[in-house]
């Protein structure tokens, strides 16, 4: 098939009209002016294509200009142009001719000839400065700072700024964004600067809001000077910038997607992407292939690389190996601190012990014939007085034996 790239052009007065029709149904619908403009200029392109190739009277008619666009176009571009063409033949009644979408797997990797990096910011921020364009100065830091969208710039108002928090509707969206500390202190500054009082706080000199083609432009001036490729500089990368930092920093992306305005957490991912592709395939390295050297030799480690990361290997198992003696060396002293408990245990045991066969024994010898007397000091002078049951008992008996004696010394 000819290759055919369909351009935008001013179709017959005949298709005006519906288009027309659709774009007070795409207003009425609120959705934001872009879209609306995009919308209406991608069914042109269909409408064109078909002026040129022939009326459109059914499926088929549409699956051309599919494949059409499909050989043209990027995945990601022709699925917006036919988002836009299907929804165009439904607001027609022709819900029929739709046609599906491209299945596109998510990418996993950064495409470094589009993402904006923080180096890259840095520089286009200090070439705003240098160049005296002190609203544009300000305002890259607060798209990157608070991630909002080009659109929502107009309601970051002066009095927002006293309560750190703006009010967006957008896109038919009500959502609150909060503002940093830092970037409102910055924002303060500007309107002091400005002599910036109430309403928004970027404007144009007739006082009107900043209009994202004029950012746009202002953005892409600043290149060339601070060295960075124009393809990277527009508005919305700034808003992936503010997301990949944040899920670098928080790693969470429910969160984030609060903060972004998003209602399905599958729209943020795209925006948290952190990985090179030279790291994404350094991370498929497995060690399951076996590597050759030139003479064809298997086994041969000839990858640098390679051997890093088996001594990087080999330190991890050394770390582990000592962190297993370390908890090893700590199971031991545990099972030494138990087993002097244990034996300090015992010893207050055996001293109890000792103590309380002390005292039996200490009993035992102070009255003996613990039975026959209950009070010791009695049954210490037993033997002398057998029959005294009381110390004047004793000393009784003492003088009768006394005198018994001399009796019978004066008898002999």
């Amino acid at each position: 098939m000819e290759m055919y790239i369909p351009q935008p052009s001013t179709a017959g007065t005949g298709a005006l009209e519906p288009v027309s029709r659709y774009r007070l149904h795409l207003i009425a619908q609120d959705m934001s002016k872009n879209t609306v403009e995009k919308y209406v200029r991608d069914v042109m392109k269909f409408l064109e294509f078909s002026r040129q190739t022939g009326p459109v009277t059914d499926h088929a008619c549409v699956a051309r200009y599919r494949a059409c666009l499909v050989e043209n176009y990027k995945p990601a571009s022709v699925n917006s142009m036919l988002a836009a063409l299907n929804s165009y033949l439904e607001f027609t009644d022709r819900k029929e001719w739709c046609v599906s979408l491209l299945r596109i797997q998510r990418e996993m990797f950064l495409d470094e000839a589009r993402e904006l990096t923080r180096e890259e910011y840095w520089r286009l921020v200090d070439q705003a400065r240098q160049d005296g364009n002190t609203r544009l100065y300000y305002m890259l830091q607060t798209l990157a700072g608070s991630g909002i969208r080009v659109g929502e710039l107009p309601f970051i108002t002066v009095e927002a700024l006293g309560q750190k928090t703006v009010s967006v509707n957008f896109k038919g969206k009500l959502r609150q964004i909060l503002l940093p500390p830092s970037l409102v202190k910055q924002l303060e500054e500007y309107c002091r600067m400005a002599g910036r009082r109430t309403g928004s706080i970027f404007v144009t000199r007739t006082g009107r809001p900043v209009d994202r083609r004029n950012i746009w432009k202002e953005m892409k001036g600043l290149c060339r000077k601070a060295g960075v490729d124009q393809a990277k500089v527009f508005p919305h990368n700034l808003r992936h910038l503010f997301a990949r930092s944040y899920y670098e920093k928080e790693k969470d992306i429910v969160r984030l997607a609060d903060y972004l305005g998003h209602s399905n957490v599958e729209t943020t991912r795209r925006y948290t992407m952190t990985g090179r592709m030279d790291a994404c395939r350094q991370q498929l390295e497995m060690g399951l292939t076996v590597e050759r050297d030139a003479g064809g030799t298997a086994g041969s480690r000839r990858n640098e690389e390679a051997w890093k990361n088996a001594e990087i290997w080999e330190n991890a198992e050394d770390w582990k190996n000592i962190g297993t003696r370390k908890n090893a060396e700590v199971r031991d002293r545990v099972a030494v601190w138990a087993n002097a408990e244990n034996w300090k245990n015992v010893e207050v045991w055996d001293n109890v012990e000792v103590q309380a066969n002390a005292e039996i024994r200490k009993d035992a010898e102070t009255g003996r014939i613990g039975e026959a007397g209950k009070n010791v000091k009695a049954g210490k002078h037993a033997e002398t007085g057998k029959y005294g049951k009381t110390r004047k008992n004793i000393n009784a008996g003492r003088k009768s034996g006394t005198l018994l004696t001399r009796a019978r010394k004066a008898g002999k």
